[in-house]
């Protein structure tokens, strides 16, 4: 068995949630991520007969699509790995599946969107009460919220899948980045 070349993707020593989605961030929004014209034209295949205007359809569209193509899959203890947009478009093409945990999922659905021009907004999020001291404590999952044409929010997470409703009344405590507009 042939082990796969190693493309770009951040992997260091786990050091709290705000340094991973200062990572995530970048890879979404860099050359193989939001710029990225490969990404672009499979997101323009999803999405070439929906409505040019509807950006519920077309986020809708790209996370169904995205879904059908993950598999959950943790790093390992004390180390954080985040793989970039193009990375997971290959392992798709290669074995028609990406496997990452919610790091990569956000990334992935962050570029994807700013690649089609919609708002993008990292969410940090925590299951226990507020608690003192290390921060990696307080915030223990990732999702990315995509803004349609109205502005109104939507909730992109195939790691809570059907479950997200539920998912965000568990939720304690929540950080985000900051919306981040698109190429557009």
């Amino acid at each position: 068995m042939q082990l796969p070349s190693m493309p770009p993707h951040v992997s260091t020593r786990y050091g709290g949630t705000g340094k991973t989605v200062e990572s995530m961030r970048d890879l979404a929004e860099g050359e193989r991520g939001a710029k990225s014209l490969e990404l672009r034209l499979v997101l323009e295949n999803l999405i070439r007969n929906l409505n040019p205007r509807d950006r519920l359809s077309q986020l809708a569209a790209i996370y169904n699509w995205f879904d059908r193509h993950y598999h959950f899959v943790t790093d390992p203890l004390k180390v954080e790995q985040v793989k970039d947009p193009v990375r997971i478009l290959e392992e798709i093409r290669e074995y028609n599946r990406a496997l990452g945990d919610c790091d990569d999922a956000t990334t992935f659905l962050s570029a994807a969107g700013q690649a089609l021009g919609s708002k993008m907004k990292i969410v940090r999020s925590g299951f226990r009460p507020r608690q003192l001291g290390a921060e990696s404590k307080r915030f223990t999952h990732v999702f990315v919220v995509g803004y349609d044409q109205y502005g109104r929010p939507i909730v992109l997470d195939p790691v809570a899948g059907r479950r997200t409703s539920r998912m965000l009344r568990r939720v304690r405590q929540f950080a985000s980045t900051g919306v981040h507009h698109g190429s557009r």
